[in-house]
């Protein structure tokens, strides 16, 4: 294909790729959409700004935490679904996977992507980093009281609210929105300075508060819905005091500053990446509420263990997504090019792998962990799970390109997943139940995956950038046994 102008590769909402010698890497003559220089993998771009003091943290070292962080979450959110899906019951478990669902969506609504605005506006020197902490700081207090109340009311519209323990875990619910959304934002300010590995370390702490709160309160006292949602808020404020006492160590000051001007750049960004970001949680987890009101609490709840599963197989791509988005906006076009075509590729192939596994057990593995109930778990899981490929490249492509203020990948294709899901649920799952869901989101995430893959194409970039090869797999076996020495070892200081 040949490459459209600058101007037209703009509008139509993707980074620009020229193959003109001034786009090259100098004293490369490599093009943005090209591999890196021979001998070093795309984790190896090292996004040094011109001028830097030092190199920035290795990414290899940030996937590995990263990574790290993300499986020991993964293995203890199993075993906190499997302490809820047998104590509590199919309706129970289903209750409360809806509860929690609102709190984490109302939360992305009412974040207004503040926090990845404070990453991507110093990024591209639009704004100073003292400026975005303080100012984003300012308005989170009256963003999660608005956004408890919201969440609760819509909690009351839409679920069957009836015992005093229903209620308690809704009012629950609403504590856990503005919990999160501080703890997130916290959290954001410190991959702004790419300390992702000190992240992973308060992420695996607050996932073991949650787990062992919940093993105490639903399964030896016995709280029922409200003992879960307790363990949850427990998780969610445990980690506020250690990511204060790090953004202080990190110099990097909380203090309330309200600034306008700044807000208002910051909320004309954030808001078109929250919604995108928003679109992703909805097309992931919206249709349980659809299975929630159609088919019911009991199929909800094996539609919550089977989403639960599906998530497994984009565990690698959002690990690489996330450890890329601080470093993507301080690169040059080819580097950025280079970087993003080599994550997908690596993303892809760990999912893909991850995929073929998850399918060969999960007809032993869900009714022996969740017990011979949840047997009919297995087919939407079994749906999912290829759903969960697509997925992993669209969100690979698309949170790479947003990271460089180039949102309109991620928000047209993720909306056109949604509504595509949305349509396919209201005609499916009342004739085939949670088995329909996961088809619809299935088809909805194929549609997302070549949308977002045409606007990459649309860029002017290669799409043999994007097969993946051997190479990519021996990249990604590489960085897992670095995680796994790392755990192993003693551990070096973050950074």
């Amino acid at each position: 294909m040949a490459p459209s102008s600058p101007r037209r590769e703009r509008q139509r909402g993707f980074p620009v790729s020229s193959r003109s010698r001034r786009d090259q890497t100098p004293g490369t003559g490599r093009d943005p959409g090209s591999d890196p220089a021979p001998g070093r993998t795309p984790i190896d771009v090292p996004g040094t700004l011109p001028g830097a003091a030092a190199a920035p943290p290795s990414l290899r070292k940030n996937f590995a935490a990263r990574l790290a962080a993300d499986a020991y979450v993964l293995v203890t959110a199993l075993v906190a679904a499997t302490i809820t899906a047998r104590v509590l019951g199919p309706s129970g478990r289903g209750y409360y996977a809806s509860l929690t669902l609102l709190s984490v969506l109302f939360a992305q609504i009412f974040d207004a992507g503040l926090g990845e605005a404070s990453i991507v506006l110093p990024g591209r020197t639009r704004a100073s980093r003292e400026t975005a902490v303080s100012a984003t700081v300012a308005v989170l207090i009256p963003l999660g009281v608005v956004g408890a109340a919201v969440c609760m009311l819509t909690g009351v519209v839409t679920l069957h609210v009836v015992t005093a323990n229903d209620r308690l875990a809704l009012a629950l619910a609403g504590v856990l929105l503005p919990l999160n959304l501080c703890s997130s934002t916290l959290a954001w300010f410190l991959v702004s300075r790419e300390r992702l590995v000190l992240v992973a370390l308060v992420t695996a702490l607050s996932s073991t508060v949650i787990t062992v709160s919940i093993y105490i309160a639903v399964a030896v006292v016995h709280m029922g819905v409200a003992g879960a949602m307790l363990g949850s808020v427990l998780g969610a404020a445990a980690v506020i005091v250690p990511l204060g006492r790090a953004l202080r160590q990190e110099a990097i000051s909380i203090r309330p500053v309200w600034n306008g001007s700044y807000l208002r750049s910051a909320v004309a960004f954030g808001m078109m990446v929250q919604v995108s970001n928003l679109l992703v949680q909805v097309t992931a987890r919206l249709d349980l509420l659809f299975v929630y009101r159609i088919a019911g609490a009991a199929s909800a709840g094996m539609y919550s263990v089977a989403l639960t599963i599906g998530a497994l197989v984009g565990s690698v791509p959002i690990a690489v997504a996330y450890t890329a988005f601080p470093r993507l906006p301080k690169l040059d076009a080819p580097d950025a090019h280079a970087l993003i075509a080599g994550l997908f590729r690596a993303g892809v192939s760990a999912s893909l792998v991850c995929a073929v596994t998850l399918a060969a057990i999960t007809p032993v593995v869900i009714p022996f962990v969740f017990g011979p109930a949840y047997t009919g778990a297995v087919l939407p899981t079994l749906i999912l799970i290829p759903s969960g490929v697509f997925w992993s490249g669209q969100w690979i492509l698309c949170r790479s390109v947003a990271s460089r203020q180039v949102a309109k990948p991620l928000v047209v294709s993720f909306a056109s997943s949604f509504a595509i899901m949305v349509l396919l649920d209201l005609a499916v799952i009342g004739r085939y139940g949670a088995a329909g869901a996961g088809a619809a989101s299935l088809l909805a995430s194929a549609a997302g995956f070549a949308i977002a893959v045409r606007y990459y194409l649309l860029s002017g970039s290669p799409w043999r950038a994007l097969v993946p090869h051997l190479a990519d797999l021996g990249l990604m076996s590489t960085m897992v046994r670095q995680m796994l020495g790392s755990l192993r070892g003693r551990g070096s200081s973050p950074s």
